[in-house]
């Protein structure tokens, strides 16, 4: 699940159209509104570096995830965990 901004933001919608995407200040900008949450998929690769399972990815891949699943070229699945997250240095 990631946060999604509720208001104003690049939503891509130009100000003319607003009016009709609940942004015009005549109802209050709270009509069809962005989710404050939605669900978010992604994809990424990886490489299997030992016999026992350990995959080796950027941490873009995983970083936030909540669940992993490893889709082998076969099409088995396998649910799978962050073991060793790498973080750059703040």
């Amino acid at each position: 699940m990631v946060k999604t901004g509720s208001q104003g933001g690049d939503d891509g919608i130009p100000p003319m159209f607003r009016q009709f995407f609940g942004d015009d200040p005549g109802d209050g900008g709270r009509q069809f509104r962005r989710p404050r949450q939605q669900k978010e998929e992604g994809l990424g690769s990886g490489v299997i570096v030992s016999s026992n399972g350990y995959i080796l990815t950027n941490n873009h891949v995983v970083d936030h995830a909540t669940t992993v699943t490893v889709i082998m070229a076969d099409k088995r699945e396998y649910k799978a965990r962050v073991v060793v997250p790498i973080r750059r240095p703040t």
